[in-house]
Parts: C-alpha cells; sequence; structure tokens
C-alpha cells in the first residue's frame, strides 16, 4: 500500500510539472503574440488614411501598429463637413494637427480597436496633393 500510495504522489507531482509548463507557455506565447507589431505596407506613398469606428479619418504616417495602439505623425484631417441648408456640402478642406486651442504635438496614438481599415494613398490622391501643397507652404 505504500508503494501505491508513493507511485501516486509521484504521478500527481509530474502532472503538476507538466500543466505549470503548459500554463507557462501559453503565457510566454500569448504575452509574445500581444505585444507584436502589425507590418502596414508601404507603398509609392508614405501616406495612410486611418479610418476609425467613430467616423473620423486621418492621414498621414503610421509608425507602429499594435494589438494595442496606433501611432501616426505628420497627421492631418478633413474639417467638419456639414450640410447646408440645401442639402449640399461645402468644400472641405484639409487641417494639419498642431495649430489646435489645446496644442496638440503632430501625432497621434489611438488605440487599435477605434481603427476599423487603414488603406495606403496614392501619389496622385487630392489628399497626397493637399499634404504636399501644404508642406510647401511652410
Amino acid at each position: 500500500m505504500n508503494s501505491k500510495v508513493k507511485f501516486i504522489y509521484q504521478l500527481f507531482i509530474i502532472i503538476l510539472v507538466v500543466l505549470l509548463i503548459l500554463v507557462f507557455a501559453y503565457f510566454l506565447l500569448y504575452r509574445t503574440n500581444n505585444t507584436s507589431t502589425y507590418k502596414v505596407p508601404i507603398g509609392a506613398s508614405p501616406y495612410q488614411a486611418v479610418f476609425l469606428n467613430d467616423g473620423q479619418v486621418y492621414f498621414g504616417n503610421i509608425q507602429t501598429w499594435s494589438p494595442h495602439k496606433l501611432v501616426i505623425k505628420n497627421v492631418y484631417y478633413l474639417s467638419n463637413a456639414k450640410k447646408t441648408s440645401n442639402g449640399s456640402i461645402p468644400n472641405v478642406s484639409l487641417v494639419k494637427l498642431g495649430g489646435q486651442l489645446q496644442g496638440p504635438t503632430d501625432m497621434m496614438i489611438i488605440n487599435s480597436g477605434s481603427v476599423l481599415f487603414v488603406e495606403n494613398l496614392k501619389v496622385q490622391s487630392k489628399v497626397v496633393k493637399a499634404i504636399y501643397t501644404y508642406q510647401h507652404k511652410q
């Protein structure tokens, strides 16, 4: 009977050690995958459009994108285009981040959960042309 109890005890210890190793490996792999960054394919233009789930769109250079945050620099956005009383939309203008009342830096850190999708912008797009025009005026 003593050897049977000893066998069960040893079996219990082995199972416990194996479970601890599996739990450790799981958290190690989960943590590694959870902190990795996404690769944003950059085309001929270094500018991307970041569409958020609140309807806002930001244009700029994505620096990093992880499961938790997206960092974008050289940020521009469209001014609010509100319909007029006759239903037409007035001219929309591109605004550079940084000139607002609160004086933000030219970088945004966005919660990745707020990002619907990202698009690379062509050099020929109206947005990129407007960015280049703005930069050459400075």
